[in-house]
């Protein structure tokens, strides 16, 4: 394997292992609804399902504090 493979393989495996572990996580804290769809979902990005209003309470603190981008429809 080349190294831009190797590259790839692990930035897709930890975005795999990133999706494991917040569907654990919305899971243990009793967060409403089922989140399977964190973890059936492929790629860099993710549908989270939360509502405009929802998303655009959170977007400047996820943003701020955590370095986490999202768009405002969830």
């Amino acid at each position: 394997m080349d190294m831009l493979q190797v590259e790839l393989k692990g930035m897709a495996d930890r975005i795999i292992t990133m999706r494991e572990k917040l569907h654990s996580a919305l899971k243990e804290v009793g967060a409403p609804g089922t989140w399977d769809h964190i973890i059936s979902q492929i790629g860099m990005f993710s549908y989270t399902g939360l509502t405009k209003v929802s998303t655009h309470a959170k977007h400047a603190c996820l943003a701020s504090m955590h370095a986490v981008g999202s768009v405002k429809l969830g």
